[in-house]
């Protein structure tokens, strides 16, 4: 056994573990070669010097860095310039990916050169094969009767034969561009299972090792009794390295085409995304439905971005609009009953907050009058919180400002401040308190304000002082195996009664829900148009049993007390009512299992008002998602009883049945939504096929039933 490092040992060896490198390997990687020692090994190496060549013969192996060559023989020609590595011919790049030849010849300046019987299984596990690969210059190879497949070859169990794979691609010639990352196939193939499915005489797609490449997505089939048959065949389009978009034709036959787009961009300072759809379909009666004579130019918009301008200034924007209400849920862009578009700046520093924002809203339900709906600019809030000052405590002052215009009806501006000092104590036996003085304040006027005279421009303000004491004292117990938690927790508010005068109109706290997630908060309104007032206590008891990361409980169990009746917020469908309802939630997570429920008891007999269920299950084969929601005689919100649930069975490695399903469980109400399909997925192509139905009826919105149909071949459309 021999071991050369010789010079022209070296150019040889450079030569040749570029061979099969250049079929698919960038140009630039090969000339790298040329920067690391190759070594050699066989049973016999001669040099042949009357000839001018090199020959290595009797399991030759060539190493330069992380590739490795294999043959049985290995010769090159100094005079030709032309490597020649015979027999059993290897290639282990560094990449992963292997090729193999019975038959090289290739140039030392790998520009060109002849593969015969090229076979390769690239990083990925796909495969290609042909009869002859030519390298034609340093950026293109050419395979001559080629055919590529991701898909694993099994083998008959029988005859031990290899058995064609569920798909592959297979051409009189496919063309590699290094340059342009891009194969092109001519008189090519679709085989399924060995039985040709589709032929095209052109075709191509981005190389396995490609990065982001402009083409065709996987495509989505669905036929729908609202739409007709549909078609969606997205094309993805790579503008520059930060930016690309999206777009996608949906060919409908029942109410025509449908433009979808999407834009996303990444900026030095930030990122965001703009996408919509247009279309022109049979105009109809916007409160029946009816089709009736004429088109009507539809569509909707939707973007969201954010941007860093310094760093503690940012600004950003979110929305969506569509052009008529039922838009959204008729193409399946949605389901929301309104929408919401913000415009903001905001700036973080340490304790302190600042933020300036624009509003602007659009109801989608039937009873929704754009004349009426707010506009709001700005909406103006700013958060500052001292250092620690007198006696330990922080000072803080909170500042705002509200200008709302509509259309039609009552217009205002608010101006808001809030100051104060708080305070957190440690007692030397655990104990927490945390001690709060304010004094809120706001001032309104008020345009069209519907008072007791009438409509009219007025004023209205309030003076509120508060004094909040809150008590908390965990208690924690270790076990062997985790830790016990107890935290009894109480609160004392004080603040005077009356604080909401009748002319403060009510804009932004419209449903007052008192539950577990606000049980400790000093005033429960989402907004500060109304305020909680009067002496009240709240108390409550949390606690959690935690075993490890993946197994745990916690639980909160609490209520409220007030001195006398206000009606400022409901504790329950008695006005009355000193003591709250009670309210609290359970959550237990154990591996692969998940249960939550949440809870208001009424506080007389302990009768439910509100029952939040929701489970999910992970356990192979079973897949389960449970939500259970009852509110019966919640003084804040409306009756209402649904169960929605989807769930996964896997039938074997490969298939998966799924299924879902929504219901209104009150007396009128019935099935809202339901589905259930199948998906097969492995190692080269995924399938999905669903059929769903809508009950709902809305204006144009007849109830429907769909089914879609989507597949997806690895490294064709993903």
């Amino acid at each position: 056994m021999e071991k050369l490092r010789h010079p022209r040992s070296l150019c040889a060896c450079v030569a040749v573990c570029g061979v099969l490198a250049a079929f698919y390997a960038p140009a630039a990687q090969a000339e790298k070669l040329e920067d690391s020692p190759v070594y050699i090994e066989a049973e016999e190496m001669h040099y042949e010097q009357d000839r001018n060549v090199v020959t290595a013969t009797g399991h030759v192996e060539v190493v330069q860095g992380e590739r490795i060559l294999r043959s049985d023989s290995l010769s090159y020609d100094k005079t030709s310039g032309i490597v020649t590595a015979m027999g059993n011919v290897s290639i282990l790049e560094p990449n992963g990916n292997v090729y193999f030849a019975q038959e090289v010849r290739l140039k030392d300046d790998l520009k060109e050169g002849v593969a015969k019987q090229l076979r390769a299984r690239l990083s990925d596990n796909s495969l290609v094969a042909a009869t002859e690969g030519r390298r034609v210059n340093e950026y293109v190879t050419e395979l001559d009767k080629a055919v590529y497949s991701p898909c694993k070859i099994c083998h008959d169990e029988t005859t031990g034969e290899s058995k064609d794979p569920l798909w592959q691609l297979k051409a009189n010639k496919i063309t590699i561009d290094e340059s342009e990352q891009w194969m092109h196939y001519r008189n090519a193939w679709l085989e399924m299972y060995g039985v040709p499915v589709l032929y095209t005489p052109y075709f191509s797609h981005p190389t396995p090792n490609a990065g982001r490449q402009s083409g065709f997505l996987v495509p989505t089939f669905s036929v729908s009794s609202s739409l007709g048959a549909t078609t969606q065949v997205p094309y993805y389009v790579n503008i520059a390295p930060e930016m690309d978009a999206t777009l996608t034709p949906m060919i409908t036959t029942d109410e025509g085409p449908v433009m979808i787009g999407e834009f996303r961009h990444l900026t030095s300072k930030g990122q965001y995304e703009i996408g919509g759809s247009i279309t022109n379909p049979q105009q109809r009666d916007p409160l029946t439905g009816e089709a009736i004579s004429g088109r009507d130019l539809r569509g909707h918009l939707r973007g969201e971005g954010r941007f860093e301008m310094s760093d503690h200034w940012a600004w950003g924007f979110n929305g969506k609009w569509a052009s008529n209400d039922t838009y959204l849920r008729r193409y399946d862009f949605g389901n929301e009953d309104s929408l919401t578009s913000r415009v903001y700046l905001e700036g973080i520093d340490k304790r302190n907050y600042t933020s300036v924002e624009g509003l602007a809203f659009q109801g989608l339900n039937i009873e929704d009058d754009p004349a009426t709906t707010p506009f709001i600019l700005p909406h103006v809030s700013h958060y500052y919180e001292s250092a620690p000052t007198y006696a330990g405590g922080r000072a803080f002052v909170e500042s705002g400002a509200m200008l709302l215009y509509r259309s039609l009806g009552a217009e205002s501006r608010r101006v808001s401040l809030s100051g104060g000092w708080k305070r957190s104590l440690l007692s030397s036996g655990g104990q927490i308190f945390d001690v709060t003085a304010a004094l809120h304040s706001d001032g309104y006027s008020l345009n069209n304000a519907l008072t007791s005279s009438g409509q009219e421009d007025t004023y209205a303000g309030r003076l509120l002082p508060e004094l909040s004491v809150a008590w908390r004292y965990p208690l924690i117990a270790a076990m062997q195996r985790g830790s016990v938690t107890l935290e009894p927790t109480a609160a004392v508010i004080v603040s005077p009664y009356g604080s909401n005068p009748d002319e403060i109109p009510n804009e932004d706290s419209q449903v007052l829900e008192f539950s577990d997630s606000n049980l400790f908060n000093t005033n429960r309104s989402t907004g500060r148009d109304r305020v909680e007032s009067g002496p009240r206590v709240n108390y409550g008891l949390r606690g959690s049993l935690n075993l490890d990361a993946d197994r745990y409980t916690n639980f909160l169990f609490g209520q409220s007390y007030r001195l006398k009746t206000d009606d400022s917020f409901a504790f329950g469908d008695n006005p009355d009512d000193l003591f709250s309802d009670y309210v609290g939630r359970i959550t237990t997570y154990y591996d692969r299992a998940s249960l939550s429920y949440r809870f208001r008891l009424a506080e007389n007999d302990l009768s439910p008002r509100r029952n939040e269920v929701n489970t999910w299950i992970d356990m192979d084969p079973v897949g389960l998602d449970l939500t259970y929601i009852s509110l019966n005689n919640d003084p804040n919100l409306s009756d209402r009883r649904e169960l929605a649930a989807a769930a996964s069975y896997a039938l074997s490695d490969r298939w998966t049945f799924v299924t879902n399903g929504r219901r209104d469980l009150s007396e009128t109400g019935g099935m809202i939504s339901g589905g259930a399909g199948l998906v097969f997925t492995n190692e080269c192509l995924s399938f999905l096929i669903n059929m769903n139905r809508e009950f709902t009826r809305d204006r144009d919105i007849e109830p429907a039933t769909s089914l879609t149909f989507r597949i997806s071949l690895k490294n064709l459309a993903d």
